[in-house]
């Protein structure tokens, strides 16, 4: 066992001796690697140090070339960013200045079916698209193409000329700098052109990529953005109703509920028909139409050029008007309060104005005739003609208005209406006096034609035959406003004329207090004690005959004396002549508009209330109403200059005038 320990033994010592051996070879092979590494590494550091440094080349941060790309990106940003600020603060502000045009036009040989009158209904759907894409290619192509939005079909209508009436808005996007190029005129003329390129034969159609268009009917006008949004689809402030059967009456109540808002109405009726629309009352605080107001269209959209009437104060008395057609529209402007409309529209079958009227020799009236439509007010573009026929002699047509006169046209547009006789053409006037327009011939043609811009009041006249040899019976004389006057009625002072034409040319009658002869009528109730004894100044409360010199009482009544007006003293029976008379305070009368009173001679002017005007004189000379004054202070008045232009007016002599002020005598000299 120990031999063989020994024997082993003495192997593992060789073993051992071995691997030592091994292992200090190996690390000294490892060694001089690195050595040799180092050594190598160290050789050629020396040569890199020995040989000559070169300078190094400096790049330059900011060349010629850096230095303009540098600043062409610069300017680029700044570009940029200004681009886009005046997009967003000028530019796009503009772009949001939108202007919206009403339109309407006549679709010729299409034939109007019911459902056109539902705005959702496919027939609708389907001709809106057509004429909105017919619009569309108009504008597109025309010079204000960039700045045209698009098109909004409103309604559809049977127009009574037959075809398809168009209600249209139509709606652009228009920096302020260009609006001049989308003005009505020019919005319409490029409608209008493109149907005219296309007009043949001398028709007033023409053709819009194949859709007729009447050149005639085309009508565009400014409109408000605010009616375009109260009108659209959808509001709740737009109300549809309907008249099918002629003469039945359609009920119209709007309340307060609606106030402070716009509301519209659009009212239609059966084709080959009109529409009255009457107010029955009409209850609203006056601001000429700037808060609270009723304007009435003739069509189914706001058109400027489209309007019947406008009611801006109270209707107390029922009013009613007529359209040229079968569609109405109603925009009422509310404000908060208790405002109340109640009225109805019913549907009439269009009148045919052509009468032949045979007239008796004998003296006396005759017959009657009327406006169209009367007592409605005049509607937008009517005719009428009235054919007389009468027995052979020296015999012509006496024509009595109440409220209204004649006179020959001149350069100027005849507002109310005008009318041709015997291929003679007359302008209509409205007046507060009655006159007589003669006619000297025995079958005369007269011809009426409306106003084409607004409803106007209406007319009526009594009819009779005359002797054209002896216009008035024996004992009158002829008045210039053609009525006939009694000749003891010249001078008298009282205007029986009505136009003070039996007035004129007549010395100061004396004033004759004493004895048989009765006093002059000049002198009699005018406010003035002209007799020591007062006997011009009593029983001036009995009636009389109206007249321009006459007080009107409330009842209709008249009477002689002429200042009643707030004298502390009840003249008139039913006491108006007291009422209303704090004087420096306008009257709380409101005013209403009643289509029966004539306007005055100011055109669209109506009768001034007395005591509305606190601040206005009557001046009085020789016992006459001369001239109107305003106050200026507790001591002066001014005037107009041509009442003091005559030579004995003109002299620094006051005697004569006296100076009334809310019915009182203030001054006298």
């Amino acid at each position: 066992m120990e031999t063989a320990r020994e024997e082993g033994g003495q192997g593992s010592e060789d073993d051992a001796a071995r691997e030592d051996a091994t292992s200090v070879a190996d690390v000294s092979v490892e060694v001089a690697t690195v050595d040799a590494t180092l050594n190598k590494l160290c050789r050629r550091y020396n040569r890199r140090r020995r040989r000559p440094k070169k300078p190094k080349k400096t790049i330059p941060i900011l060349n010629l070339q850096n230095l303009a790309i540098l600043i062409t990106v610069v300017v680029f940003v700044t570009v940029v960013i200004m681009w886009s600020l005046l997009w967003v603060f000028i530019f796009r502000r503009e772009s949001n200045s939108g202007v919206y045009f009403a339109g309407m036009f006549r679709v010729a040989n299409v034939e109007f079916i019911p459902e056109y009158r539902h705005a959702d209904s496919s027939e609708f759907v389907s001709m809106a698209t057509r004429v909105q894409h017919v619009i569309t290619s108009v504008y597109r192509t025309s010079s204000v193409s960039r700045l045209y939005k698009q098109t909004v079909i409103s309604d559809l209508s049977n127009n009574n000329q037959g075809g398809v009436l168009v209600h249209f808005w139509m709606i652009f996007v228009v920096p302020h700098l260009k609006t001049p190029s989308v003005c009505e005129e020019c919005v319409s003329a490029i409608l209008r052109d493109s149907v005219l390129m296309s007009m043949k034969n001398r028709s007033s159609v023409g053709f819009l990529e194949g859709l007729p268009v009447d050149i005639d009917s085309i009508l565009v006008n400014v409109a408000l953005r605010s009616d375009y949004t109260s009108t659209a689809v959808g509001s709740q402030c737009v109300d549809k109703l309907y008249a099918g059967v002629p003469d039945v009456s359609v009920p119209l109540n709007v309340f307060s509920s609606w106030g402070s808002l716009s509301c519209y109405i659009k009212l239609t009726s059966a084709p080959g028909s009109v529409i009255r629309l009457t107010v029955k009352s009409f209850r609203i605080d006056p601001s000429d139409c700037i808060y609270d107001s009723l304007t009435v269209y003739d069509s189914l959209l706001p058109m400027r050029g489209m309007i019947l009437n406008r009611f801006c104060e109270s209707v107390s008395t029922p009013i009613s008007l007529v359209s040229t057609s079968n569609v109405m529209l109603l925009s009422f402007r509310l404000t908060q309060g208790r405002k109340i409309f109640q009225g109805f529209f019913q549907a009439l079958m269009e009148e045919q104005c052509m009468n032949i009227i045979a007239l008796p020799a004998g003296p006396g009236d005759a017959g009657v005739i009327t406006s169209p439509f009367y007592p409605s007010l005049l509607p937008r573009q009517c005719s009428c003609t009235w054919m007389f026929q009468m027995a052979s002699g020296p015999l012509g047509v006496a024509l009595r208005f109440q409220n209204y006169t004649l006179k020959l046209k001149d350069s100027q547009y005849c507002e109310h209406g005008w009318w041709k006789v015997n291929e003679i053409i007359y302008c209509g006037n409205y007046i507060d006096h009655s006159t007589v327009f003669r006619i000297p011939a025995q079958n005369p043609e007269v011809v009426f034609r409306c106003s084409s811009r607004n409803a106007d009041q209406p007319f009526s006249a009594t009819y009779s035959s005359y002797n054209t040899n002896q216009p008035c019976p024996e004992g009158h004389f002829l008045c210039s406003t053609g009525l006939c006057v009694e000749k003891f009625k010249r001078c008298d002072g009282l205007d029986d004329c009505q136009d003070e034409s039996d007035e004129i040319f007549c010395s100061k009658p004396p004033k004759i207090c004493g004895g048989s002869s009765p006093l002059h009528p000049l002198y009699i109730c005018n406010g003035e004690m002209d007799c020591s004894s007062g006997k011009d100044e009593t029983n001036c409360t009995q009636e009389t005959s109206c007249s321009g010199v006459s007080y009107h009482c409330g009842n209709g009544a008249c009477i002689l004396k002429k200042n009643a007006k707030c004298d502390g003293l009840p003249d008139c029976f039913d006491r108006s002549d007291e009422e209303d008379c704090a004087c420096g305070n306008p009257t709380p009368l409101k005013r209403v508009f009643d289509s029966a009173s004539p306007q005055q001679r100011i055109v669209g002017g109506i009768n001034a209330v007395e005591g509305e005007w606190p601040w206005q004189v009557s001046m009085h000379f020789s016992g006459q109403l001369y001239c109107g004054a305003s106050v200026l202070s507790d001591e002066w008045l001014i005037s107009a200059a041509h009442c003091f232009s005559k030579e004995r007016l003109s002299k620094c002599d006051l005697s004569g005038w006296q100076i009334h002020v809310c019915g009182w005598l203030i001054w006298a000299c």
